[in-house]
């Protein structure tokens, strides 16, 4: 979901194997955790120095891209969006959806819409359901 459009979906084959592959790690980090098993990892300071350099590159270069963002007339105003936002970038104002200048692409609002009411560039995007199943397992449910 980085850039919206510009890859590909992910085929299902791949995505479930990712999906469960990356459920059990979860599952067992977390027990792990709960259990007081877990360390600092320390990483090169040079890789650090590059990884959060490149991170606020692309979020900077990102910011402009909010305003691609609009809400169609199916918006129900639920705040789902609002609630989804990791960086408080949506908000109500006079009863209408505001995106700010914080966004980062990461299409919660746009997955977390019950209506698809939010718009890109002016058109709906793909929305995925992400559910766990009985087995743990993540599963994708593309609407």
């Amino acid at each position: 979901n980085y850039l919206i459009g510009a890859f590909g979906g992910t085929p299902k084959e791949k995505h479930e194997i990712y999906s469960k592959w990356s459920g059990e790690k979860v599952y067992l980090l977390v027990e792990d955790f709960l259990d007081g098993i877990y360390s600092i990892e320390r990483i090169n300071g040079f890789i650090g120095f590059l990884c959060k350099n490149i991170s606020h590159y692309f979020c900077s270069f990102n910011k402009h891209k909010c305003k691609n963002f609009s809400i169609s007339s199916d918006c129900i105003k639920c705040k789902r969006c609002i609630d989804n936002c990791p960086t408080n970038n949506i908000e109500i104002v006079n009863n209408k959806i505001i995106f700010k200048n914080n966004c980062i692409l990461c299409t919660r609002c746009i997955n977390n819409c019950p209506q698809n009411a939010i718009l890109y560039k002016g058109k709906k995007p793909k929305q995925y359901k992400v559910n766990l199943n009985s087995d743990g397992v993540f599963t994708r449910a593309e609407f």
